[in-house]
Order: structure tokens, then C-alpha cells, then sequence
């Protein structure tokens, strides 16, 4: 759904442009340099967009699972355990969403997403 709107912000953008001549012929503004704004513009909005609709995609399926951490476990070796998918993108997950940076310790309760 939301790449449905991400696509239909850029045809909305497309004919914005394309109307830009007229609009700027009547406010006697430069059409160059308003065409470079409006592209600029869309193109920043995009990008943000764009960015947040793979980053919801790829969290969708993902459900979390309590783990108690044992001596020796790293993220790394958990997150494959756990993890269907990259591993480094699961550690990365696990440090986001339990606050916490690459140390852990015996005894510590973290959530792991879990997709296998």
C-alpha cells in the first residue's frame, strides 16, 4: 500500500511540472529555476518515503521472541539462530529495538526477530 503512494506522489509531482509553465508565465517566475526547485523537492520527499516503505516492508513479517542470553553468545551467532535473512541486518534489529550496543551479557532478556 504504500509503495501504491509513494508511486502516486511522483505521478502527482510529474503533473505538477507539467503544469509549472503556465503557472509561472502567470507570476512571471523563472520556469528553470522553479523546475529545478519542485525537482530537487520531490526528489527528497521520495527518497524519505521511499526509505520507510522497504524499512516497514522488511519489518512486517518479523516476529520477536524472548531470549535469554548465555555465556558466550554473541548477536551475531543469536541472530542466526533466529534470523532467516541476513544476519547483519538482524543484529542490527536486535540493537535498535533493545537499545542496546554490540556487548551483551550472561542473563540479559532481549527480544530477536524471528522469521524461520
Amino acid at each position: 500500500m504504500k509503495r501504491r503512494t509513494v508511486r502516486l506522489f511522483a505521478l502527482t509531482m510529474v503533473k505538477l511540472l507539467e503544469g509549472l509553465e503556465e503557472t509561472c508565465l502567470k507570476l512571471k517566475r523563472s520556469l528553470r529555476r522553479t523546475k529545478v526547485w519542485m525537482t530537487s523537492v520531490s526528489i527528497v520527499c521520495i527518497s524519505i518515503f521511499g526509505i520507510n516503505v522497504f524499512t516497514d516492508v522488511n519489518q512486517i513479517d518479523t516476529e520477536y521472541v524472548s531470549y535469554v542470553v548465555e555465556s558466550g553468545d554473541t548477536l551475531y551467532d543469536i541472530s542466526q539462530r533466529y534470523y532467516n535473512g541476513d544476519p547483519r541486518q538482524a543484529v542490527s534489529i536486535i540493537q535498535s529495538i533493545n537499545n542496546i550496543n554490540a556487548t551483551i551479557h550472561p542473563g540479559q532478556i532481549i527480544q530477536v526477530p524471528s522469521n524461520k
